[in-house]
């Protein structure tokens, strides 16, 4: 059901199980191959006539995995294998059921934008990135708290290098990017539709995180090229999403500069579920392994998350730098980005301006500024990238963590 004050997809907060299909993760060292001529088998054996078949499925070094319909004799042999890590179901899901602010985003809002040169002549410190500024005038305000160490100086707009106009590819995992919108300016990339049925948005939510990310108007790098990883859509299983993700990091391993330029965002909801899920959690860690940075939203329903260390978490704040009463925390939240009040002014039909608030919108904030990292740097290494991030992160000034890394996103511009 279409939420009217927003025209986003609304969901239940709990994913629902997906009705007989299971995904298998394998331990590492597994043989895929055999182990599914196995299981062909085991199922032939069990019943000649039955349908049970396998749907998905996916190897990576590292992550070994299938889904499937199969019988409780089936797996209940799985279950006991020494080659198997895990047996769990498949769940429905959709996006996060985002926080939607009403008077407390007033005065949040830029209004018409313009940019001017700024030279900086400080020198290069660890904790600003080259000189030579553009500045937005009026830009909103979390493009304006993430370009300035200190909350006072914000006033003057969105303070970014000139050195922001590279190009690097995000990868949106979500409900699709329309791209169509002027904003985007050409720079979407038909990657992958995982959810099936027609490539378009029809949820609306992966278009405003694009916008966050690399929209000409309200995004945090605007040249950026937006790769389209579909996965959520009415009914979207988790089977899906997997499917999606894998899908996405073998795409950036395929680019020679993959390593180098890109990102995974999945601004997902279902921490539940996600937590619950050993497939995930595997998959996340493999992308670690191969160097592929995932970053991944807390999820908004106030409550301990406890994501693993290999994903970079993002919790979200209010424009006094405050957690969110609905953003996730713990020790697993890494990183803090303005997520109330957030204006991607995109999708056609739809005013997003005072509507939109979740950490959905927060991390593509973290996501864009990471790859911008490691296409200036040339860093291939996800653990460098992290902690390079981590680095440039002004410590201390978010109120309220209940328990969260207290880092604040910055751009190094130096202000």
């Amino acid at each position: 059901m279409l939420d009217p004050a927003t025209g986003i997809q609304s969901y239940s907060k709990s994913a629902v199980k997906s009705d007989l299909v299971y995904i298998i993760t394998l331990r590492r060292g597994a043989n895929l191959d055999q182990h599914l001529a196995s299981v062909r088998s085991i199922a032939t054996k069990f019943d000649p006539a039955s349908k049970q078949h396998v749907e998905y499925s996916w190897d990576l070094p590292s992550f070994h995995a299938y889904a499937g319909t199969f019988e409780k004799d089936v797996l209940d042999k799985l279950r006991n294998r020494d080659d198997v890590a895990s047996v769990e179901e498949s769940h429905i899901l959709g996006p996060d059921p985002d926080e939607m602010c009403g008077s407390e985003c007033e005065g949040y809002i830029g209004t018409k934008q313009t940019y001017t040169n700024q030279q900086n002549e400080d020198e290069n410190t660890p904790d600003q990135l080259p000189p030579d500024l553009i500045v937005q005038k009026n830009a909103p305000y979390y493009l304006r708290q993430i370009s300035h160490r200190d909350p006072a100086n914000s006033r003057e707009g969105y303070a970014y290098n000139k050195s922001m106009t590279v190009t690097p590819r995000i990868y949106i995992v979500d409900s699709g990017i329309d791209s169509q919108q002027h904003d985007f300016s050409c720079r979407v990339v038909k990657g992958y539709n995982a959810a099936k049925g027609k490539f378009k948005d029809q949820l609306r939510h992966g278009t405003a995180v694009a916008a966050v990310v690399g929209g000409t108007t309200y995004g945090v790098l605007k040249n950026c090229t937006l790769i389209d990883v579909r996965v959520l859509a009415q009914n979207s299983t988790s089977t899906m999403l997997l499917d999606g993700v894998v899908w996405a990091i073998k795409d950036v391993l395929k680019n020679p500069s993959g390593r180098k330029d890109s990102v995974i965002n999945m601004s997902l909801g279902y921490e539940i579920y996600i937590l619950e899920s050993f497939a995930m959690n595997s998959l996340v860690r493999a992308a670690y392994a191969l160097d592929v940075s995932v970053v991944v939203a807390a999820a908004n329903v106030n409550s301990t998350t406890t994501w693993n260390d290999k994903a970079i978490v993002v919790g979200y704040t209010d424009k006094n730098f405050t957690r969110s009463r609905f953003s996730n925390y713990g020790p697993a939240v890494s990183i803090f980005a303005p997520g109330v009040g957030i204006v991607p002014k995109t999708a056609r039909g739809i005013d997003w301006r005072r509507k939109m608030s979740g950490s959905s919108f927060a991390a593509p904030q973290v996501a864009m500024m990471l790859a911008y990292l490691k296409m200036l740097y040339g860093i291939s290494s996800a653990r460098k990238s992290m902690d390079m991030l981590y680095k440039l992160a002004t410590p201390g000034i978010v109120k309220d963590t209940r328990g969260s890394r207290n880092r604040f996103l910055y751009n190094g511009s130096g202000r």
